[in-house]
């Protein structure tokens, strides 16, 4: 479970940096177009998170399912 909850907090983590995106849009003129990329790199990041993290979800599905002995 340590895996998926590191990718919960590093998704938080990522999420911290909405709110600064949004002022930049919000200014307008050149902080708007920094605004924009700030955001789809934010958004880029915060998909490979929840891409990441269903991954783990499947994974720990799997082995509860099979119940390897390691």
């Amino acid at each position: 479970f340590a895996p998926i909850l590191a990718t919960g907090i590093w998704i938080r983590r990522i999420a911290s940096r909405w709110p600064r995106a949004f002022e930049l849009v919000r200014a307008g003129a050149d902080e708007q177009a920094r605004g924009e990329r700030m955001i789809k790199d934010i958004q880029g990041r915060a998909n490979q998170a929840a891409l990441l993290i269903w991954i783990l979800v499947v994974l720990m599905a799997f082995l509860g399912e099979v119940k390897p002995h390691f």
